[in-house]
């Protein structure tokens, strides 16, 4: 990244103006939030000592001596949803989602991508705490990718686990391009006979609004109802579904309970692995097989609750980091967040369902099936499972404990209103303005304070975190995570290692919120 792109995004935000320091703990005024007085000679690092930081980093992970090529194209296909249903859409290799891509823990994996698409594109690794120049993210580690041209990402696989990519270019990913993107460990105790991948996602191309036109309808939308007053010094205005070009909300609470509060969106359809549920995907299986399910929330604007009928789930990772195994009947996964759990297949027919929250339609399904048995009626997926594992349920492995102490905590207010429809973090609305500056070595609290009525999954790139407290609920053995579910007014501090140097994008992965404003950057000083 050259210095002038780097003076182009601007500085530091007036920080205590913004609250972004001014509730830290124990922190003394005129200190960073490291609790040290800044250095004479601090400020972030330049293009030549990022450089030199990512490759020093880069040379002393773990390195299996092997090389995976891959390959994806971009390019507009008309894709197959199933019941007759077809869409015009933006792609990886012609289908969405985009072929699964795979490597091993260690492996020098050389990505190559062919933009095809007519416009410009990028492609993000969702959850990989790879080398900052390999992150993909537009404006921020590199160019876009211009229509015709190719582009190789070159990063060590710095861990194992289920991982997805995207493009990070406006609202590409809700138009297909999205793919899974496993990395296995070589030395993991197996423990299941296959796997099966599914990929949840909400879909309106070809069937109903295209997502710009959602988006600008969002930020058009001129009047509403419902006023909820002024909270903390936010407009906190009432939603309205007149005038919101298609658009709805789908009520204060959802139908669960789970406090997730609103929605922003009316999807035509939810689907898994690109099939709407009128005419699912069906996996064959064999009775008695244990079956590793690796499932994806690829989702632009809906939380699901995933569940395989009649089999319990025993979750064992959540964002490619193992937990301690976990048994529930359903898992709540927000948008980017992943699981793996294991399941025993039992003799029939039996739906994989992805309910969304807060909203109504049809849930997205795909079908388990032992020999010929006819696939199960729709009616037959609950609308109440009886229990719904969050990821405040999960606890971590002593391995995957992050044992640094902190030497500060970080204050992340999101902010926001849907009238106008402008969203923030800490007052912030340049998106790729620096939020924070972490030292290398250093292991900070962040402290993630939701003041509006939505919920906000919340994604770090290049780095994997602890939760240790969510909802008022401490957790000493919180899970390790790339994205954490914010529900509506309540707080979730993560805790950081500040050991992958670069320029990295923190944001919420609703991608309307996102576009709207809920985005920045956390960079590397001196």
């Amino acid at each position: 990244m050259s210095v002038s792109r780097r003076t182009a995004l601007g500085g530091l935000l007036g920080v205590v103006a913004t609250g972004t320091l001014a509730g830290c703990a124990n922190l003394n005024p005129g200190m960073d939030h490291s609790g040290h007085t800044p250095a004479t000679t601090g400020g972030t690092l330049s293009g030549d000592e990022l450089k030199k930081a990512i490759e020093r980093v880069e040379a002393g992970r773990f390195a299996s001596n092997k090389t995976t090529r891959l390959n994806v194209t971009q390019s507009v296909q008309r894709i197959d949803l199933g019941a007759g249903k077809t869409a015009l859409a933006k792609t990886f290799d012609g289908r969405v989602p985009g072929s699964p891509l795979r490597a091993s823990y260690g492996d020098l994996v050389r990505l190559t991508q062919k933009n095809q698409l007519g416009e410009n594109s990028s492609i993000h690794i969702h959850g990989l705490a790879l080398r900052n120049d390999a992150d993909g993210v537009p404006m921020l580690t590199q160019d876009e990718v211009a229509s015709g041209a190719t582009h190789v990402q070159s990063f060590k696989a710095p861990h194992p686990g289920t991982y997805w990519y995207h493009s990070h270019t406006g609202l590409q990913i809700e138009s297909g391009l999205h793919g899974s993107f496993i990395i296995d460990d070589p030395n993991e105790r197996g423990g299941y006979d296959r796997e099966w991948i599914l990929v949840l996602d909400d879909w309106t191309l070809g069937l109903g609004k295209t997502p710009e036109e959602i988006l600008k309808g969002l930020q058009t939308a001129t009047h509403s109802h419902d006023d909820m007053g002024d909270m903390s010094g936010m407009n906190m205005d009432g939603m309205d579904m007149s005038n919101m070009g298609g658009m709805h909300m789908a009520g204060m609470q959802d139908q669960f309970g789970l406090g997730m509060g609103m929605s922003d969106v009316a999807y035509p359809a939810y689907i898994i692995n690109g099939r709407v549920p009128e005419d699912p995907e069906v996996f064959a299986a064999k009775a008695g097989e244990r079956i590793r399910l690796r499932v994806i929330n690829a989702a632009s604007d809906t939380a699901f609750v995933f569940g395989v009928e009649g089999h319990p789930l025993t979750i064992t990772h959540t964002d490619g980091f193992a937990v301690k195994s976990h048994n529930s009947e359903s898992a709540l996964l927000g948008m980017g967040e992943r699981i793996d759990a294991i399941i025993t297949v039992k003799s029939g027919a039996f739906s994989a369902y992805a309910i969304p929250v807060a909203k109504t339609g049809t849930p997205a399904r795909a079908v388990l099936r032992t020999g010929a048995n006819s696939i199960p009626s729709l009616k037959t997926i609950p609308t109440k499972p009886k229990s719904i594992a969050q990821f405040s349920d999960l606890e971590t492995l002593d391995e995957n404990r992050l044992t640094g102490s902190p030497t500060g905590t970080l204050q992340a207010m999101l902010m926001g209103t849907m009238v106008p429809y402008k969203w923030n973090i800490n007052g912030n609305t340049d998106m790729h303005a620096s939020l924070f500056e972490l030292r290398e070595g250093e292991t900070v609290d962040l402290n993630f304070m939701n003041h509006t009525t939505m919920f906000h999954p919340m994604h770090l790139h290049g780095h994997t975190f602890q939760v240790i407290s969510a909802y008022g609920q401490k957790l000493p053995n919180g899970p390790r995570k790339d994205t954490v579910i914010v529900k509506p007014m309540t707080q979730v501090t993560i805790r950081i290692q500040a050991d992958n140097p670069g320029d990295w994008a923190i944001h919420c992965h609703n991608h309307y919120h996102m576009d709207s404003g809920m985005m920045g950057a956390i960079r590397y000083k001196l």
